[in-house]
C-alpha cells in the first residue's frame, strides 16, 4: 500500500494586535483623561507601527515576521466548476500562501471503483479536484486537504446522502476510507501522470504535490461523523476515527 504523505492535522494562524493608547491625570484633580492619539513612533517598550492609512492591516500582517496567514477555502469545494477560477481570484487576491480546501469523497466517487487504489479508475471524478490543485500550484499556493463525506457505498451502515447536503457523515469502512486516502495521496504525490481526462488548468505532466493532509472533518461532532454514540450511550466514534486514521496513513 502507498502511504499517504505526511499529515499536517493544525493550521496555525497567527495575528497582530497594536494598541496605543495613554491615560494621565492633572495633579490629581481629575481621574479621567482624554484618550491620547495612536503614534507610529517608537517608544522605549514598543516598536514603530505605520499607520492604517500609510500600510493596512493585511500589509502590516503578510510582513510581519514567521506569520504565515492561511484562507479555508469552503466555497471551492462545491458548486459550478466554471466558477473555480472567480473564487480563484479571489483567493489569490487575499495574499495568501496557504489554504485549505476540502475534497468531497462522494463527489469524486458516487459508485464504487473496481480498483479503489488507482487514482486512473474511471469511477472517480477528479474534474473539480484536479482544476483546484492546478489553479493553487499555479498561484503559488500550498494546499492542506482535508477529506470526508462518505459515498453510500462505502459506509458502515449503507446510508445515503442526506437531503439538502453535501456531507454523508455516516463512518465509513476502514479499509475503504484507507483505500479512497491512498488514492488521492498517489494522484497529488507530485509524479502522478494521468491517463485519464484532466482539467484544462493542467499541463500534459505530472499532476502537482499535495503535502499536508487532514484525516476527515471535525470527527468529534455527528454533522460530520455518525454515529457518535452506540445506542447504549457508550461513545464509538473515537475509536472508529483512530482505527480509520491508522489504516489511512
Amino acid at each position: 500500500m502507498i502511504r499517504p504523505l505526511p499529515l499536517v492535522t493544525t493550521i496555525v494562524v497567527a495575528a497582530l494586535l497594536a494598541l496605543a493608547a495613554g491615560c494621565g491625570a492633572d495633579d490629581g484633580e481629575s481621574t479621567e483623561a482624554p484618550p491620547a492619539e495612536a503614534s507610529a513612533e517608537p517608544t522605549a517598550d514598543a516598536p514603530a507601527v505605520p499607520p492604517i492609512s500609510e500600510a493596512g492591516p493585511q500589509a502590516r500582517f503578510l510582513d510581519a515576521p514567521g506569520v504565515f496567514p492561511g484562507v479555508q477555502a469552503d466555497q471551492l469545494a462545491s458548486g459550478p466548476l466554471e466558477e473555480i477560477d472567480t473564487e480563484m481570484v479571489d483567493l489569490a487576491a487575499t495574499g495568501t500562501k496557504v489554504s485549505r480546501f476540502t475534497i468531497i469523497w462522494y463527489q469524486v466517487a458516487p459508485e464504487r471503483p473496481a480498483d479503489p487504489t488507482n487514482p486512473d479508475d474511471p469511477a472517480y471524478d477528479w474534474s473539480r479536484t484536479d482544476r483546484i490543485a492546478c489553479s493553487m500550484a499555479d498561484a503559488g499556493i500550498t494546499a492542506i486537504v482535508s477529506s470526508f463525506s462518505t459515498p453510500q457505498w462505502a459506509t458502515v451502515e449503507n446510508m445515503p446522502l442526506p437531503a439538502g447536503t453535501e456531507v454523508n457523515p455516516w463512518r465509513p469502512r476502514v479499509q475503504d476510507y484507507a483505500d479512497w486516502m491512498q488514492a488521492v495521496a498517489t494522484r497529488y504525490s507530485g509524479g502522478f501522470v494521468t491517463q485519464g481526462p484532466r482539467s484544462d488548468k493542467c499541463d500534459d505532466g505530472p499532476l502537482p504535490r499535495f503535502r499536508h493532509y487532514e484525516l476527515w472533518n471535525e470527527p468529534h461532532i455527528e454533522k460530520t461523523l455518525k454515529p457518535q454514540f452506540d445506542e447504549a450511550g457508550n461513545p464509538v466514534a473515537l475509536e472508529h476515527y483512530i482505527a480509520m486514521t491508522k489504516a489511512a496513513y
